[in-house]
């Protein structure tokens, strides 16, 4: 995967030498405008819910895999991990990445459309079923993909 998300890519390029990447998909606007959720304005939200066809992947060159209080492990196969590989490499479309919130991560122009019924979650929960890693059949909100890992 770190391959495909290049470390010229990103502000800093040392961080390209870290063993992971953490990936995301979302609607761009509200994607690259809210680095954080007290950055949330009503028009983003509402213009992401009504939807959008400009999609992106947030990519973050990490040291290690995140893990902590919110988040889950998954354990995958080597045909799980590449199959999960090519639905996100497959998420990918043509056109240049833009630099992120930070010196390790960038935006990538994504295949998909955005709103309310296809959200980030869902794109994760489809990418686990992709991968073969059992998850509900719709999982809009992050519990919707947590509660089957």
């Amino acid at each position: 995967m770190s391959g495909l998300f290049s470390r010229r890519k990103i502000r800093d390029p040392r961080y390209g030498d870290y063993d992971y990447v953490a990936v995301g998909w979302g609607e761009r606007q509200f994607f690259v405008e809210t680095p954080t959720w007290w950055d949330v304005r009503p028009g983003t939200l509402i213009a992401a819910a009504v939807g959008s066809e400009d999609t992106v992947l947030h990519v973050e060159h990490v040291a290690r895999p995140v893990v902590g209080e919110r988040v889950r492990s998954v354990t995958l196969t080597s045909a799980q991990y590449r199959r999960l590989a090519a639905f996100v490499q497959a998420s990918v479309a043509a056109g240049e990445p833009v630099a992120g919130y930070t010196d390790y991560d960038a935006f990538y122009p994504a295949h998909g459309r955005y709103d309310a019924l296809h959200t980030c979650n869902e794109w994760t929960g489809r990418a686990l079923r992709y991968a073969g890693v059992r998850v509900g059949r719709w999982t809009p909100f992050p519990a919707t993909v947590s509660w089957w890992l």
